[in-house]
Parts: C-alpha cells; structure tokens; sequence
C-alpha cells in the first residue's frame, strides 16, 4: 500500500535546492491530512471522540511523547514546522490509520520517515555534503569488519544467521532512537566473538531515512579518524569498529588527539546530531579508563569521552535468550547447528569457527603448532596485528624440540603455512593465520604477513600466558618488528626482567622516533651529566649475560663486584671491596666490564649485585646500625647474616 503523496519508490527529490525544504514540507502537510480526515470521518460516523487531542493520547500509549499543540504545529499553512522525531509521526499515523480502519502495509513506515527527512529544513553541512555513504549504500555488513558465520549446506541463506536480540539490544536501541535528538555515543564492551559487532550492524535500522555513515581505515586508523572528523556533518554514523586501534597509539599524542576530536564533535550542537558506535575488548576498555597517577595520566581524554558510553556484551547466552534463538532457528540451519553443538551457550563463537579454529590448533603439526604459538606469543608482547612471514619463520624453531626440529623434511615452511592458512576447515570463519592482501599503491616485493584469528588469539593468550617467551621470538621481533610495535615490546621486555631486550628495543623506538616518550626516559636514565662530562650506558655487559641465560628463567645471583670477582664468603664481617673507609658509605661505582666508567649503580643499566634500591638501603643500613650502636654487646656480635644475605 502507498501512502498518500508517495510513490512506490518514495518522495522525488525536488529540482529546486531554493525550495527543496517548503516542497517537501507540503507533500508531507498532504499526506497527513488525508489521513487525519479519513480518520475523523470513521470516527464521527461511530460516535467516538476524534480530536487531535485524543489522538495524542493514545498516540503516547504507544511509548512516545505527543501532544495536540505539536500536530497542529505540523499541519499549518502558513508557516508549518516540520516534526523532527519521525517516531512521534509514525505513532500518530498507526492511531488514525486505526480509526479509519486500515492496515499498515510492507515499507510503509519507511515512506513516512522519507516523508518526515524531505519535510526538515537542509543545514549548512548537510548530510549531502558530508563525509561518509548513505546507509543504504552499506548493504554488505563482512565490509563493515562483521564476523562471517559458518557454512550452511543451504547455499540459499543470507550472508549473516538470523539474529537474536538479547538484554544488551534494549540498551543500544535507546541510544540510537534518541540519535535524531541529540548526539550519542554507544561503545559495545566484550571479548572476542561476542556479537559487538553485529548488533551495532542491527541498530543501524533503527535510524530513519537520510543517514549517513563513514567507516575511517585509510592510510591509518588513528590518523584517518583524526583528519575526517571535522568533516563530519549532521545525522552521520561516526561507525569505530575496534575503537583501540583509534584511541591507543603507545609513544604517541595521535589516540588523545582523536579522542579530543571526537568529544568536541559530541558536544557541538551546530554539527549534530551524530551517533559513534564502537566495540572494544575488556582488557583494552580498562587500559583507556583506567586512572594511571596524578603525575601521569595517558590516556585522559580517552577516559572522558568513554566514561558512560559502555555497554556490556556478555560471553555467553542467558537461558531464556537460547530458548528464543531455538525458536528463531527453525528457519536458519546455521543457528539451529550453533544451538544444538555449542558449549554453555558459545552461539557467537560456535558461528565464528572457534571450536574448528580449536580443531586445528589442537591436530597441527609440530612445525604448524609452532607458527600458531609463535604468533600468539608475539600478539602477546604487544606486537601489531600484521605479523612478518620472515618473523614467524625465525621464531618457529624456539617452539619445537631438538628431535622435532631434526625431523624436519625440505619445504616444512610452505607446507606448515598451507595448513595455518587454509579457510576450508574453519567452516567459513577465518583460518588461523590469513595472509592480508598488499595495500594497493606499496611495492609488489613487499614483505607478506598474516594476521591471526581473534577467538585463536584469545583463547591462545590464555593457554599460554604461563610459558616462557622463546630466545628465538626475541631475537625475530628484534629484526622484523615494526617501528610501532618497539615500545610496547620494551615495556614488555622490561617487565620480564630482560634489560638488555628492553634496551634494544627503545633504542630501535628512540631511533624511529625521537620523540616516543619511554624510549627518551629510557635513554634519559642511560646519560647523565657530572662534572661537565657526558656518561653513556653501554649493553654489553647485559647482552653478554643474556646470551648465556634462558629467557624467562629467574636471573641467578651475581658477584659483588662490577669487574666479574666473587664475593666474600658469608659471616666474613668484611664490607665489598667497593665499599669506602667513610662514616656514611657510598654506591658502589661501575669498572671495566660494562664501560661505565665510574659510573654509580643509579645511573648503570647494567644489573648486578646493586642491581635495586632496596638492596642498597638494606646494606647501608646495616652498615650505618653496626657502627653507631651504643649497646656494649654490639661490638662482640658477629655482623648479621641478612645483611649480607641480601646483596
């Protein structure tokens, strides 16, 4: 059925720019007094009361605010306003369509939004101009970074399973209704598989005719969102797919800067409305809100524009949410599958390939499991999400035995790298490691990478988060790690204990970058000045340590001495021979081996026995309690153990 003044095809588009908001306002005007008198005529010929007024009354049963004074707003002559909530409109035309007796055919409440959109007045930076595509031209959601489902023997379903709406859904839909008004913000908060990003592609059809959306990933996230947020324009879809790789860019001002942007969008009444859908997983949501120190705060633009925007998306379905999905997959061989085999209500990852994705993680060959190791280890330590094929290769053999790397015929790399890349078995999810195509415009001979599956990355971090880190990961992470990526390594590095990793790693960041903060405190705490000479730190000493110890093991004890000299045996009494013939002592100063000079143990990035303040506060004060105790007994006790004990 057409509603009256619309064709099938919905409203013309004026030939005038000039009159485009008068004409539109009158075909709307029509349209609604057609209904309006056929409405009244059923009415009086019943007997039954068919004021505006009644009709607003029953107009707000139906969950929306009206009144008789907003409608004859709407339908005057002379000067008629148009209606900005297209839901006010749509409840009044099911009450009179009532009243009247007719029935509301397919896409006619689609007719009423294009009726309502043509109706508003245009603004300076209208949706025409603006930045982004009619939401009608984002008809594929796997462009907008949607999960795939599983394969269904049915060659004939859509490409997404029938969806089923669940407590979070409630939630977001308030949020987007309230888009036409005012300005929002909605950022979907789960792991990996949890349908995020799917249940913002379904919260797209609740926002009328004449939206826009826009999708930054070019040249890079951060800096494509960066430069393309003041070109956003009203009733825009600012759509932030993984929002951490916007807002968390480690060395760097660009995450806070958008974050900045994107407040100042929020806030700007000129520019709204907009609505910023977002997804981000629990551990990187606690990164960006989470308070770091009065002196040192990241990421506080970030937490400002996020506090009040979550929306929880549990892992699992509830009960009565299984039972409507059993309901809804009687048409969907896929969710039918899902509901029947997955565990403890995993629908989403059962859809997403995770259970075949566990499949081949748990079968793979031992140079197979090595790749797949390799690249959750180095996702772990903070590496991005495009992985080197040179780096997985230099990495794979830390993972294998002696015997298992023996046993190795020629060609175990291709053939290793078909299995972790082959999408046949994953049932339509991705593989474990899909190769990422060459960006159109860089070179042919560029370096090949793969990225790694979210549910494998997940579940993979937390199998692994006990296992040491490989020498040999280290080592290909030296060399075949992005400039992006050092500091995150360091930081990682440094917290493992491995300073001489840690090192070359900000080394590498202070070289790409000279103004990536870690890497300058980093360097600032190796170069100091005294007595209007300049100290520099050297690694050799730790590097040579390194080469001789396993990654990851305890660090044993070392000599008193910088020069390599075993200590004094325990109980001696006798002060490290470092130690000066003064009242108060002093650090012990840096010889030889490391090529710091005279250099205190502050100032040496090379650890050994004063490797911490807290070992040399422990030794002076026991220094300091021996000498200038008053107790007669103090002189004829044997010096302490402990103290000794903790150099």
């Amino acid at each position: 059925m057409t509603v009256a003044g619309i064709g099938s095809d919905g409203l013309q588009a004026p030939e005038d720019g000039v009159g485009e908001a008068r004409k539109g306002l009158l075909a709307f005007q029509e349209a609604l007094r057609s209904l309006e008198a056929q409405a009244v005529a059923a009415r009086k010929a019943a007997g039954s009361p068919c004021s505006r007024r009644e009709a607003a009354r029953e107009a707000c049963r139906l969950g929306v605010r009206l009144d008789d004074r907003r409608i004859g707003d709407w339908l005057r002559r002379e000067d008629g306003r148009a209606p900005r909530d297209a839901d006010q409109v749509w409840a009044l035309v099911q009450v009179w369509r009532a009243w009247a007796g007719l029935t509301s055919g397919p896409g006619e409440r689609r007719q009423w939004n294009d009726l309502v959109e043509a109706a508003r007045p245009p603004r300076g930076d209208g949706a025409a101009g603006g930045i982004g595509l009619p939401l009608r031209a984002w008809s594929d959601p796997l462009v907008l970074e949607v999960h795939p489902a599983i394969e269904s023997p049915d060659g004939a379903l859509p490409v997404l399973p029938a969806y089923v709406p669940r407590r979070h859904d409630a939630v977001l839909e308030r949020v987007v209704r309230g888009a036409p008004d005012a300005s929002a913000m909605a950022v979907l908060v789960g792991e990996a598989a949890t349908g995020k990003s799917r249940a913002c592609w379904e919260a797209l059809r609740m926002l009328p005719a004449g939206w826009r959306l826009w999708h930054p990933i070019a040249p890079s996230r951060p800096l494509a969102a960066f430069n393309g947020i003041p070109l956003v324009g009203p009733r825009t879809v600012v759509w932030l797919n993984d929002i951490q790789y916007y807002l968390l860019t480690p060395g760097k001002e660009l995450g806070e800067q958008v974050a900045a942007e994107l407040r100042a969008l929020l806030r700007d009444p000129e520019r709204g409305p907009v609505l910023v859908l977002g997804t981000i997983w629990p551990r990187y949501w606690a990164t960006l809100t989470g308070y770091a120190s009065p002196h040192e705060d990241p990421h506080a633009q970030a937490r400002v524009l996020l506090t009040g925007t979550d929306i929880a998306i549990p892992t699992t379905f509830a009960p009565p949410e299984l039972d409507r999905a059993r309901s809804v997959a009687a048409d969907d061989a896929r969710l039918l599958e899902a509901v029947d085999h997955a565990e403890s209500g995993h629908l989403t990852q059962y859809l997403a390939g995770g259970p075949a994705l566990q499949t081949i993680y748990r079968t793979a060959s031992p140079a197979s499991r090595a790749l797949m190791d390799a690249a959750i280890d180095a996702r772990r330590l903070g590496h991005g999400q495009l992985l080197p094929r040179r780096l997985l290769l230099d990495a794979a053999p830390g993972y294998m035995t002696p015997p298992q790397r023996e046993m190795l015929e020629e060609g175990w790399q291709e053939e290793a790298f078909a299995y972790v890349t082959d999408h046949r078995p994953c049932r339509g999810a991705r593989a474990p490691l899909t190769p990422v195509r060459s960006v159109p415009g860089k070179e042919d001979g560029a370096e090949p990478c793969y990225r790694l599956a979210d549910y494998l990355e997940q579940a993979g971090q937390a199998l692994r988060r006990t296992f040491a880190v490989p020498k040999e990961l280290w080592d290909a992470l030296l060399v075949h790690a992005r400039s992006s990526d050092l500091i995150r390594l360091g930081r990682q590095a440094q917290e493992r204990g491995l300073y001489g990793y840690a090192l070359r790693f900000y080394n590498g960041a202070f070289a790409a970058d000279p103004g990536a903060t870690d890497a300058v405190l980093w360097r600032a705490s190796c170069t100091r000045p005294r007595n209007g000479s300049t100290w520099r730190c050297t690694a050799t000493g730790m590097q040579r340590r390194e080469a001789t110890s396993t990654p990851g093991r305890k660090r044993p004890r070392c000599c008193g001495r910088r020069d390599g000299s075993r200590k004094r045996p325990r109980g001696s009494g006798a002060p490290p021979p470092t130690e000066p013939s003064t009242r108060r002592s002093r650090p012990p100063t840096c010889s030889g081996s490391t090529g710091c000079g005279t250099r205190p143990w502050r100032a040496c990035a090379a650890p050994r026995a004063w490797e911490s303040p807290r070992r040399w506060r422990a030794w002076e004060r026991s220094r300091w309690t021996r000498r200038t105790s008053t107790r007669p007994s103090s002189i004829f006790r044997r010096p302490p153990k402990q103290a000794t004990r903790s150099l």
